[in-house]
C-alpha cells in the first residue's frame, strides 16, 4: 500500500513458499490469493491480479466454500473491469452476490462496486449510482478503511460517468483521507490525481 510492489511482490513468495514447505492445506493456500490479487491490482497489473483471484475462485469452489468464494468472485470481478471485460466481469458479480451473506461486507462492496462500473459504463447512469452509492452505505459499516475508500472512488468512477464531477470530486476527497489514515498511499495519490484532473469541470481543488 505504501508503494514498494517489489517488496511486497517478494514477501508474498517467501510466505508461498514456508507453507509449501510446512505443507499446508488447501484452505491456507486459497485464503492467502486474496493478498496477490490485491498487490497486483495496486501495482496497476490486473492481468496477474486476474491470475491470482481466479486460481483463489477455483480452489474455493473445489472445497465448497462459497462464504469466502465470493469475496474471491469479486475480487476476480473488479480484475476484469481493469481490463475492460465488463460482461464477465457483471457474471462474477452476479455470483459473488448470489454466494456472500447479507452481512459480508467485503463480498457485497465489491460485487457493487463491480456492477455499478458496468452499468456505468453501458451509460445506465440512475442504475450505476443506486449501486455505488450502496456499496459506500454497506462499507461506512466496516472498520476496513481501504474498502470504504475503494467504495467512494468506484462513486466517484460512476459520477463522472454521469457529467456529475464536483460530487466526484467530493467522494475522491472523502477517499484520499481515509487512504491517509490507512497508509494507502498509492490509491491516496490516484485519488488526488483523479481530483486534479477534475478541477477545470468542477470547479474544485484538492483542499
Amino acid at each position: 500500500m505504501g508503494g514498494g510492489i517489489d517488496e511486497g511482490r517478494a514477501l508474498h513468495g517467501t510466505a508461498d513458499d514456508i507453507m509449501e514447505d510446512l505443507g499446508a492445506p488447501s484452505m491456507s493456500a486459497a485464503q492467502t490469493s486474496f493478498t496477490p490479487t490485491i498487490l497486483e491490482l495496486l501495482a496497476g497489473a490486473p492481468v496477474r491480479a486476474e491470475h491470482a483471484a481466479r486460481a483463489g475462485l477455483e480452489a474455493f469452489e473445489a472445497m465448497g466454500n462459497r462464504s469466502q468464494g465470493s469475496t474471491a468472485a469479486a475480487l476476480l470481478g473488479l480484475t476484469l473491469i481493469e481490463q475492460g471485460r465488463d460482461d464477465e466481469a457483471l457474471e462474477l458479480a452476479d455470483l459473488a452476490a448470489a454466494w456472500a451473506a447479507p452481512d459480508d461486507t467485503a463480498s457485497q462492496v465489491s460485487q457493487l462496486a463491480v456492477r455499478a462500473r458496468v452499468l456505468a459504463g453501458r451509460g445506465e447512469h440512475a442504475a450505476a449510482q443506486a449501486a455505488a452509492t450502496h456499496a459506500v452505505a454497506l462499507s461506512k459499516a466496516s472498520d476496513d478503511l481501504s474498502l470504504r475508500g475503494d467504495a467512494l472512488v468506484d462513486l466517484a468512477h460512476v459520477l463522472v460517468r454521469a457529467g456529475l464531477t464536483e460530487d466526484a470530486a467530493k467522494a475522491l476527497r472523502e477517499a484520499v483521507a481515509l487512504y491517509e489514515r490507512k497508509g494507502k498511499a498509492i490509491s491516496a495519490t490516484r485519488a488526488r490525481a483523479t481530483i486534479e484532473r477534475l478541477a477545470p469541470h468542477a470547479g474544485v481543488t484538492d483542499a
